[in-house]
């Protein structure tokens, strides 16, 4: 049987590579805010504290060598260690290509003094940039581009159609963006795939399926689609997204179109293993960010242009000297390595029949409650409303393509009907159930 495809992923690539190490330092993204500066407004952003800010080019020269010397003294636990194979090399604002020069210029930096230094982290590195778009075509961005494109990946962020982009993603004197980043979009799209992230909040909910839809017509790899951690959603919410992600289940399903698409994952929506108590997010010691003056934070999402000075101050953990180099940081270090899952969840959460793929943000936890420890669960109804449609979806193809395997309704009855009527309900488990007949009758197995 043929298989949806999954969105790719830098991470799974690498260790593909080398099978059987499961050190999760076998690839690091470090990421470095090279300006605190943007040339947008989105109503939704998290970095509630821009400003004129930039890093200097010594600066990253210097973070470059912190990460280097990590490479070469090799200590046993350390972030960057002979382990690594390689690093993904983050560059963010604000806005980053406002300083595409200075992102060429440490890049080669990095990749000389691996070459001099007979450092391996070179081999492999990835460039990832998630732009706007707005200067795009502006000389000093192409010739950027054109010099590091093998290492590229470039992400312009659309949220769809003309409409409901330039309603959230206006500069300063309130004008929409979208014409620029669509122009973005598509001379981008060898660098890394043609992609874009889609991010939505209630109030944009009700535009999603026409803004999924605007960008499957620009023929893109893989739909990466996903609602932001900071609103609280409602049961309201889920219906709105349920009926919206039907839609694009149904076109798709029409079209025979072959496509990753995120927020309809066939893997989420199931219990969570009792032995899988990991904490996903890599804001909790999986990532390393610098900002603008070369201070270090588990990730971008803690630092002063997120969070404000006062508290990033209290979970700073180095800079580029060292990392995790003193006795209040290596509290800090401990810390966060000890939090898991069930550490941070309530255990409704925990033991949640759909658990799976309800994400979170550990910086977020860290803004919102002053502990990265306590999980914040905004987007709880979203994730359920999102489970449900991506049963309808994987059955209802199943049953028209066998390009899929069929999908349990797990949500139990009494979430699902704040969601959708009751009849909506019973015909997700008839579907469900039709769906289980003919693939056992076709020789399936536990594909359930």
């Amino acid at each position: 049987m043929r298989e949806l495809p999954r969105l790719p992923n830098y991470n799974d690539f690498i260790h593909r590579l080398y099978p059987g190490v499961a050190d999760r330092s076998l690839v690091r993204e470090v990421t470095f805010q090279v300006t605190n500066q943007c040339n947008l407004r989105c109503d939704y952003c998290y970095e509630h504290h821009k400003g004129p800010e930039s890093m200097s080019l010594e600066t990253g020269k210097r973070i470059v060598d912190l990460l280097i010397r990590m490479w070469e003294d090799d200590k046993p636990g350390g972030f960057i260690s002979k382990k690594t194979k390689t690093v993904i090399l983050d560059f963010i604002g604000g806005e980053p290509l406002l300083e595409a020069p200075l992102i060429s210029d440490i890049c080669d930096y990095f990749f000389k003094q691996c070459a001099l230094k007979g450092c391996t982290l070179a081999s492999g590195a990835r460039i990832s940039i998630s732009t706007n778009g707005q200067n795009y075509f502006e000389p000093q961005v192409q010739a950027f581009v054109k010099r590091f494109a093998p290492f590229l990946s470039l992400n312009v962020s659309i949220d769809g159609h003309k409409a409901l982009h330039d309603a959230h993603r206006v500069d300063a004197a309130g004008n929409g963006s979208f014409d620029k980043a669509i122009k973005a979009y598509h001379a981008a799209a060898g660098l890394g795939g043609k992609q874009t992230k889609m991010t939505f909040v209630p109030a944009s909910f009700p535009q999603m399926s026409e803004a999924i839809l605007f960008m499957l017509e620009q023929n893109p790899d893989f739909i990466a689609a996903n609602y932001a951690y900071e609103p609280i959603y409602t049961p309201q919410d889920a219906r709105v997204l349920y009926d919206q992600l039907k839609i694009v289940s149904d076109h798709l399903i029409a079209t025979k179109r072959v496509i990753a698409c995120s927020i309809l994952d066939h893997n989420i929506g199931y219990p969570v293993a009792k032995e899988d108590d990991k904490n996903y997010c890599g804001g909790s010691g999986g990532m390393l960010a610098f900002d603008t003056q070369g201070k270090a934070y588990p990730c971008l999402r803690y630092c002063p242009i997120s969070i404000g000075k006062e508290k990033a101050e209290k979970i700073c953990i180095g800079d580029m000297q060292g990392i995790y180099n003193t006795p209040h940081t290596a509290k800090i270090r401990d810390y966060l390595d000890a939090i898991t899952l069930s550490s941070q969840s309530t255990p409704e959460c925990i033991n949640c029949p759909v658990g799976v793929g309800c994400g979170w943000c550990s910086a977020y936890n860290y803004e919102s409650t002053g502990d990265v420890n306590r999980r914040v669960t905004n987007i709880c109804w979203a994730h359920k409303g999102r489970t449900l449609a991506s049963c309808y979806y994987h059955n209802k193809r199943y049953l028209e393509l066998r390009d899929t395997t069929p999908k349990a309704v797990l949500l139990p009855e009494k979430d699902a009907l704040q969601i959708i009527p009751r009849e909506e309900y019973e015909y997700l488990l008839r579907l469900q159930t039709e769906a289980e007949k003919v693939f056992l009758k076709e020789g399936g197995e536990d594909g359930i």
